[in-house]
């Protein structure tokens, strides 16, 4: 009769590294969602290719209209995508994958830094120029909210290793032999 090597599945780990761990997604992800909340309900940033006298766009129209960034060669809005899966990666404890998403989302958030004073113009809606004149606290509490969601998925890649993946298929000590 032959028999099978049993291989563990998970790394055996104390007590207090999981409860350190559950306490630092928790504040992570409670942390990165009410900065993200309150910078949807500030001002984030000035349109000034419509004029001097626009209003500044809140954080929740930009995110409301953004999906349409792509139309001018603005992607930035898909942080928020890459945001949300982060979050729910976070949630599910895959920690690498939620770092990864985070790193992606804060890189195209910080993409929005590099249009401030350039003119650009959307062809789909009649011409309309579109400037960036200036920052303010929403799109900056946008981007501490991508920041502290790397920050802490980091943080738990580091803390915890991750689980030894099992075989493919299990090995037989020898499969020809047998056993009397």
């Amino acid at each position: 009769m032959t028999h099978f090597a049993e291989v563990p599945t998970e790394v055996p780990s104390d007590a207090s590294t999981d409860s350190l761990a559950l306490r630092v997604r928790g504040l992570t992800m409670a942390v990165s969602a009410a900065l993200f909340v309150v910078a949807c309900m500030l001002p984030a940033i000035h349109d000034g290719g419509a004029g001097p006298n626009t209003p500044v766009d809140p954080g929740w129209l930009l995110l409301v209209t953004g999906i349409a960034g792509p139309i001018v060669g603005s992607f930035e809005w898909f942080a928020n995508v890459l945001w949300l899966l982060s979050l729910w990666s976070l949630h599910r404890r895959r920690w690498r994958k939620a770092s990864i998403q985070a790193a992606f989302a804060v890189l195209l958030s910080a993409l929005t830094l590099t249009r401030n004073g350039r003119k650009t113009y959307t062809s789909g809606l009649g011409n309309v120029p579109i400037q960036f004149d200036g920052f303010y606290a929403g799109y900056y509490l946008w981007l501490a909210a991508m920041c502290v969601l790397l920050l802490g998925a980091a943080y738990l890649w580091w803390l915890q290793p991750p689980a030894p993946s099992p075989p493919s298929h299990p090995r037989r000590r020898n499969q020809w032999a047998v056993d009397g």
